[in-house]
């Protein structure tokens, strides 16, 4: 017998088919910046249009016959596959509710019949206890309520008593004494059908599944009255819900409908929502057995007796479909979405599983779309259903000017419906440069794999027909540059001819990422917009021309002086600039001011700050007002803490500091820099690594989590276990990253070089044709194991035109040209050369050094005549001392090359925007390469009439006199490199140009007399004496003189002993170092004057005192003087050490073991010894 509720279902209508009033339609796109008079026409179609269908719906559902469809999909959403579920495990003999009890029942659990309590009346005393428990109880006073209630419940309280006492003990927290009571009581069958359902559900929640069902069936079979037995039988039916016991669930709501015992109206008015549920179930079992119209009836049952019970859209749109309610079936998933429900995909699904025309909702959707842009249910939908409708309503939304606040939120709300719906969303706004990268920045942390989504895109885009929205394929071409193929970007680009903003900055990127120039360049700059200009500044940059950077962003600032974008670029030039940090402080100052907050731009102004140049500039009170605003900007206040904690920086507060920056796209890859430090710095590598694949387990496709869980397994397991793993079969992947970090790993394995050139050659293979690509693979030929393909570099060859390339590009070509092999480059660096010629354009280092290595010393000088020498622009440019005494450089030129681009460098270059020591490189250069002193004069001279400060270069203050040029160190270089001809001859025209100099006197004095020329030294020595008589190194050299003319007798105050200890001793009162060489003249003269104790100790103290043995720290140290003073090595460690020391070492030793054999040491030849021919030995002192 059906019951009056399920009749009223089954005639009532739904309220989700009432007619939508014309005055709550969406709010009209005329609000809506952007939108005209063909938006409003198109929201009044689609008010009418979904007005015409919910009216369609509303007749639906009044029409008492349907038409059930023949084919039926199984209700999936009940978890129903194929087959029905119509088992009856009772074999279909019962045929009451009270009889399928009785099967389910187990007295030994739960008595089907009421034990006596007790015999005669129950005493004063206990009803007394029973009634002070119970008001305590009342009260809320657990404590007080149960001594009085087990006073009553053992003087005989019974029944009563024990259920008052188990709900004591419950409240009390007692649960486990409460169940033992309550087990007790079923077993007695005195359970009240309260505490029948709190035991059966206590039973289930212990894992007893019988024992409950036991206990739910006793209360059907002891049941008194209809209604008594009407709930328990709700409760049987909870209870066989709830053990998965489906098919006896499925007998017993059967029976109960059909029970004359059953009232389930009245059971409505007492417990709806047990009912409810009750009518739901049995909706659902209809469903199993695709019974669809008594599922409709039944579930709309269930709505009208409670309408707050889920029904899920999912079983109305499937009952309406299946009677072929199309309109009905739409209207529910509309007011589905207007409702948020979370199975809005699955209730499409089930439309589309009944064949339904989903074409008019689609338009409805879109409308409303355009309508309130915001609505996230809306998007989903409408991606899932249409989603070329979709692409559309995106693309106007975003040329209205909202794209960019909610177009990430669109994507995030279309993204639990899979790559392929987020990609539909994301798709629509790629015109748009405002929210192009915001919705490759959510696509790019979704859920799914990047080669998912990859997929996804091209299918999308693969066609080349204009039937693709230029959105989908800016889109797509940006998802896959960050996926490291911006090959396969480019190709999806390339016939697509639009000046779109967002089409022209991804073109921009994608040639940053190819290092191209030529293709930055080659982007439109028409019509004019900043933040293509701000790109392509940006990329020229990365590309490394800093040059066309800075050109391209003054001559954009000319058009658009108020673009922080263009102000942000040109600050990040010029902060790779030399010399400029308060230009490129004050150019983000201004990016500031007009609003930018990029990461850049303040992590740019902090570093700024710091710098001398804009502390000695910028006042103290605008850099203090810098400093506050950008602590006030949380993201940088974040990064700030976490770099202040230095080295101590724990990882779990850096993580707490910058973890929130994981979700802003412009501060994520300074946060993620700051959590590897940190976890590096202290320690937690492999904490870093869990986390990361955490985080990538959510987002997989993210290149900045990837990447920073590269860098930590790089760290933790070495570059070749690295390899190894990343070169696992990649399959059909289609992201580059696992390509491009195995190149970067195999780079750092020196016995993988083959392969690493391989995967090389593949990037450059996939790269588009052009100058850049000629580059790379010159390059790669540099570095090839096996020979060169002579057919492709004429080619390459014949190709180029230095006029048609970029400066950096054109310096790049010619390093590389030259450094091939057999002069197989002679062509491009002559091209090049002459090009310099032809334009007057100064030369950079690289280039000069690269025409001398190809043409040799006397055509590279030729090739440079004329021409000037650029200076370095950035900081990564070299200096031209830097770079041409570099090893490489020296190693692979002759230093006659060397000496001669310096040259060019010092006779072209501008003093004022070069270091100064590029001279004395020049002049150490010239040494070393055989320049004799008059040539060595000649460059100075020349150098001095250029305006180049010499004693700057030489590291010494200008004395002012007769002397500007630094002939004393220049002399006393070309003596350390062992040029003493170069030293005497410009010690020769120091004295002529101020024969009053004292020092210039002895030194050349000193020299001679090395040299054996007597007379001449006694004179300049002599004259030193008078101009300066309390020189330690004249008296040293007086001393010296004194030996070689014989005069050894210890007594003589004028004689060689005495000068040489006055020397020693002055020295030391002025706290100056005796060197090894005046040790030796003390202790050659000491012997000589036949105070051989003294020499003895002179010669230990050489060993003692100087540098015995070559270490490699010595020799280390040797090499940073030579690089210091001179820009490169140019005269190896161990020869300098001998000329320093170990000349002095060796002749110490040697005079000390003949002394320990009883022999003559071999002291210094006197001018009698020199003269005579003698066999006195000379040491080198």
């Amino acid at each position: 017998m059906m019951s009056n509720a399920a009749l009223r279902g089954a005639v009532g209508l739904l309220c989700v088919v009432s007619t939508w009033p014309v005055g709550c339609a969406p709010e009209a796109t005329r609000n809506r910046p952007g939108a005209g008079a063909s938006a409003d026409v198109e929201t009044r179609q689609m008010v009418d249009l979904e007005r015409e269908l919910r009216q369609q719906a509303a007749s639906e559902a009044r029409t008492p016959s349907t038409i059930q469809r023949d084919e039926m999909p199984a209700p999936k959403f009940l978890g129903v596959g194929g087959q029905e579920t119509t088992v009856n495990p009772t074999g279909g003999s019962i045929q009451s509710t009270v009889e399928l009890a009785n099967t389910l029942a187990n007295p030994e659990i739960a008595a089907t019949s009421a034990q006596e309590s007790m015999a005669g009346s129950t005493p004063r005393a206990t009803i007394a206890s029973y009634v002070k428990g119970r008001s305590a109880l009342a009260r809320g006073d657990v404590k007080a309520a149960i001594g009085p209630l087990e006073q009553a419940v053992q003087g005989g309280g019974g029944p009563v008593a024990l259920d008052a006492l188990a709900e004591a003990l419950d409240a009390s927290g007692r649960t486990t004494d409460a169940f033992v009571i309550r087990r007790e009581m079923a077993r007695r069958g005195w359970l009240s059908s309260r505490e029948r359902t709190r035991h059966a559900e206590d039973l289930l929640r212990r894992g007893a599944v019988d024992d409950a069902i036991s206990v739910a069936a006793a209360g059907v079979i002891m049941a008194e009255s209809p209604m008594d037995r009407t709930r328990a039988a709700l409760v049987l039916d909870m209870t066989l819900g709830v053990a998965d016991r489906a098919s006896l669930g499925m007998v017993l709501r059967s029976l109960m409908v059909a029970d004359q015992e059953i009232d389930l109206d009245q059971a409505g008015f007492e417990s709806p929502e047990a009912v409810a549920l009750f009518w739901r179930s049995l909706g659902d079992d209809a469903a199993r057995g695709r019974r669809i119209s008594e599922a409709d009836m039944y579930w709309r049952t269930a709505a009208a007796i409670d309408p707050s019970l889920a029904l899920g859209s999912e079983r109305q749109v499937w009952a309406a479909a299946g009677l072929s309610r199309d309109a009905l079936t739409q209207v529910l998933i509309l007011d589905a979405i207007d409702r948020e429900d979370s199975d809005i995909d699955a209730t499409i699904d089930l439309a589309r599983d009944f064949d339904i025309d989903l074409s008019g909702l689609g338009r409805i959707l879109a409308g409303r779309l355009e309508a309130k842009p915001a609505r996230l249910s809306v998007t989903k939908a409408l991606a899932k259903i249409d989603s070329e409708a979709a692409s559309r309503a995106f693309a106007r939304i975003a040329e209205s000017g909202e794209g960019a606040s909610i177009a990430g939120l669109l994507v995030d709300a279309a993204a639990p419906g899979g790559p392929r719906e987020a990609w539909q969303v994301a798709a629509g706004f790629g015109e748009t440069a405002d929210s192009m990268d915001i919705v490759v920045d959510r696509l790019v942390a979704g859920s799914w794999s990047p080669d998912d989504l990859l997929r996804v895109a091209i299918a999308d885009v693969e066609d080349e027909s204009d039937a693709t929205s230029l959105g989908a394929r800016v889109v797509a071409a940006e998802l896959l540059r960050r996926q490291a193929r911006p090959d396969l970007g480019y190709s999806v680009l390339e016939h697509a001819q639009d000046t779109s903003t967002a089409a022209r900055l991804v073109r921009i990127r994608l040639a940053g990422d190819f290092t191209d120039p030529m293709e930055v360049l080659a982007v439109p700059a028409s019509p004019f917009d900043e933040l293509v200009e701000a790109e392509r500044i940006s990329a020229l940059l990365l590309v490394g021309e800093p040059e066309l950077a800075i050109q391209v962003a003054d001559e954009a600032l000319l058009i658009a002086p108020e673009s922080a974008a263009l102000h942000a670029a040109r600050g990040q030039v010029l902060s790779t600039f030399r010399n400029a940090d308060f230009e490129a402080w004050m150019e983000f100052g201004q990016a500031w001011l007009l609003g930018e907050r990029g990461a850049a731009t303040c992590l740019e102004l902090a570093r700024l700050m710091a710098s001398d140049e804009v502390r000695m500039r910028a006042g103290p009170g605008e850099l203090e007002r810098m400093r506050r605003e950008l602590l006030g900007h949380d993201a940088f206040r974040r990064i700030n803490e976490a770099d202040s904690m230095g080295r101590s920086m724990e990882s779990l507060e850096v993580k707490r500091l910058v973890e929130p920056l994981l979700d802003d796209p412009s501060w994520k890859s300074a946060a993620m820099a700051r959590m590897l430090s940190a976890w590096r710095s202290g320690g937690r590598l492999a904490d870093g690594r869990a986390q990361l694949q955490s985080l990538l387990e959510e987002s997989p496709g993210d290149p900045v989590l990837s990447d920073a869980l590269h860098a930590i397994d790089r760290a933790m397991d070495g570059s070749r276990a690295v390899a190894i793993d990343l070169r696992e079969p990649m399959g059909q992947e289609i992201s580059g990253h696992r390509s491009r970090r195995l190149e970067m790993v195999l780079g750092e394995i020196p016995e993988s070089r083959r392969e690493w050139l391989g995967i090389a050659r593949d990037r450059i293979d996939r790269m588009p044709p052009g100058a850049t690509n000629d580059l790379r693979r010159l390059e790669l030929f540099l570095g090839s194991e096996g020979a060169i393909d002579s057919g492709e570099v004429s080619e390459i060859i014949s190709r180029f035109d230095p006029d048609a390339i970029t400066p950096r590009m054109r310096r790049a070509f010619v390093t590389v040209a030259a450094a091939l092999p057999e002069g197989r480059g002679r062509e491009i660096v002559e091209s090049v050369a002459a090009w310099h010629q032809g334009s007057g354009v100064p030369v950079d280092v690289d280039t000069a050094l690269a025409m001398m290595y190809a043409l040799g010393p006397v055509e590279g000088a030729s090739a440079l005549n004329g021409l000037a020498a650029a200076p370095p622009i950035t900081r990564l440019d070299l200096e031209w001392h830097d770079r041409l005494m570099a090893p490489d450089s020296i190693g692979s030129l002759p230093i006659e090359s060397v000496a001669a681009v310096l040259e060019f460098a010092v006779g072209s270059g501008d003093p004022d925007s070069v270091p100064p020591k590029l001279a004395r490189a020049l002049v150490v250069a010239a040494i070393v390469a055989g320049a004799d002193g008059d040539r060595v004069l000649g460059i100075l001279e020349r150098a001095r009439e250029q305006g180049w400060p010499l004693h700057a270069a030489w590291g010494v203050e200008n004395p002012g006199t007769a002397l500007d040029v630094p002939l004393l160190e220049v002399a006393s270089d070309a003596s350390l490199l062992g040029a003493e001809g170069v030293s005497i001859r410009i010690l020769e025209e120091a004295v002529d140009l101020n024969p009053l100099d004292p020092i210039a006197l002895n030194n050349l004095g000193y020299a001679l007399l090395e040299m054996g020329q007597y007379e001449e030294a006694a004179r300049h020595i002599q004259a030193s004496l008078k101009l300066d008589p309390d020189s330690p190194s004249t008296a040293d050299s007086v001393g010296w003189l004194r030996y070689a003319n014989g005069r050894h007798d210890p007594e003589d105050e004028d004689g060689a002993f005495q000068w040489i200890v006055r020397s020693i001793q002055e020295r030391s009162r002025a706290g100056r170092q005796i060197s090894s060489e005046v040790l030796m003249h003390l202790g050659d003269v000491a012997w000589r004057s036949g105070r051989q104790g003294d020499a003895v100790r002179a010669w230990k103290s050489i060993l003692e005192t100087g540098v015995e043995g070559v270490t490699d720290r010595r020799l280390a140290a040797l090499d940073a003087y030579q690089i210091e003073a001179w820009g490169g090595v140019l005269v190896p460690s161990l020869e300098l050490q001998e000329r320093l020391e170990g000349r002095y070492i060796e002749a110490a030793r040697l005079r000390l073991e003949a002394v320990a054999a009883s022999k003559e040491p071999p002291t210094t030849p006197t001018r009698v010894d020199r003269e005579s021919g003698g066999s006195v030995q000379e040491s080198g002192g």
